[in-house]
């Protein structure tokens, strides 16, 4: 976390034409880390605030900044983003906060630099008679860690605000309450095979035991299932033909087979030539005479 170890307050102006006197509080700081050492060189993110309390409550006023800081040390112009709308007439604080870091504490109380600014309810022209309602003649004394410096017209009171030693080391708080078991750490390289240990002294042998009964046979155990039929064989070669054998003897005739069918009948012939007169018969013999 970072703080502020030195503050200087500036109001600019005590005039007679307190119209045109600026609204704005110049703010100059140190922001050191926390042993001490100035912040890095670079663009800071600050956001001001005024309350209206030492601590807690809401604030009043507000505006956020981009400042450019050099050795720890940077200047920032108060109103200069937002316009104040506060009467400055009560005590206010101012809180500082760096980035997205929690707001330093403690706030810093106003001095009475910023509270002139009452004086610009006065008309053009006219006279401050009053400040914090002390009238007449007012005579301002620096306190502890204030100076006031004067040129021309213009008054600057300036408040430093340094660090004070580190205070005493506090009692040791209650442990916190036990965290949910965190995810498994990758598997660490293994480490290096140690050095082999010394070899012992090797022991006496001991003596042979007595060899044991031969146990009884087991139960014989039922056959098992026929496996599936291995793959066939190769084909084996060819081998050499035989010498061819003898003729046999002729077989006795089969019986004879059945009548086919009849076939059909064939085409007529041509008419054959007249065949020669035969001799005339021998007569008759005579019938009977008629009666």
């Amino acid at each position: 976390m970072n703080r502020i170890v030195t503050i200087l307050l500036f109001l600019f102006a005590v005039s007679t034409a307190f119209a045109q006197m600026p609204q704005t509080i110049s703010y100059q700081g140190v922001l050191t880390n926390q042993d001490g050492t100035p912040m890095q060189n670079g663009n800071y993110t600050l956001t001001f605030k005024l309350y209206t309390q030492a601590a807690g409550g809401p604030a009043v006023w507000s505006e956020i900044q981009s400042m450019s800081v050099l050795n720890g040390m940077f200047t920032a112009i108060l109103g200069k983003v937002n316009s104040f709308n506060l009467s400055f007439d009560y005590a206010y604080w101012l809180g500082i906060t760096v980035g997205s870091d929690p707001e330093m504490a403690p706030r810093i109380e106003l001095t009475a630099v910023p509270y002139a600014m009452l004086a610009l309810d006065v008309a053009d022209g006219q006279v401050v008679r009053s400040i914090n309602s002390l009238k007449d003649d007012v005579t301002l004394a620096a306190g502890e860690n204030i100076s006031i410096s004067q040129n021309g017209k213009i008054i600057a009171i300036s408040a430093s605000v340094s660090t004070g030693p580190q205070g005493p080391k506090g009692e040791k708080g209650d442990p916190g309450e036990k965290g949910d078991k965190g995810d498994k750490g990758n598997t660490g390289a293994a480490g290096p095979q140690g050095p082999a240990g010394v070899k012992g002294v090797t022991g006496a042998n001991g003596a042979v035991g007595a060899q044991g009964p031969v146990g009884p046979h087991g139960p014989k155990g039922d056959k098992g299932a026929t496996g599936p039929p291995g793959p066939q064989g190769i084909a084996g070669i060819n081998g050499t033909p035989g010498q061819q054998g003898s003729i046999g003897p002729t077989g006795a005739q089969g019986p004879q087979g059945p009548t086919g069918a009849a076939g059909d009948d064939g085409a007529i012939g041509p008419a054959g030539a007249n065949g020669a007169t035969g001799p005339a018969g021998a007569d008759g013999a005579t019938g009977p005479a008629g009666a």
